[in-house]
């Protein structure tokens, strides 16, 4: 199946929320997707952390990770947006819940 939805995730400094925003990703019941992740110049663990939690997770969905220096989440999200390549994008922040058939519905 063609992957139809990319989830733009600006991170700055969310080492507290990203094991969170990840499981909330792998609850979709569709995991057709795909996540394009861009830190924000982040001056704590974050990266190391989300690198940590995706090597231990078993992903369907697709990932990307970019990385910019601190232009705030506007520009990330632009950034995220030149680099997605399906037909629908949705915006999401790292502290953000959705309902495990947000995908699904979309």
């Amino acid at each position: 199946m063609q992957k139809m939805l990319t989830m733009i995730i600006p991170l700055y400094n969310e080492v507290e929320n990203i094991k969170k925003c990840i499981q909330v990703l792998l609850k979709q019941s569709c995991q057709e997707f795909r996540v394009i992740f861009i830190d924000d110049g982040s001056t704590d663990s974050t990266l190391q952390e989300l690198n940590n939690i995706l090597e231990a997770a078993q992903l369907v969905f697709d990932i990307k990770i970019l990385k910019q220096e601190n232009q705030g989440a506007a520009r990330a999200r632009q950034l995220g947006i030149q680099n997605a390549s399906t037909p629908y994008i949705a915006m999401l922040d790292c502290d953000d819940s959705l309902s495990p058939d947000y995908v699904e519905q979309f």
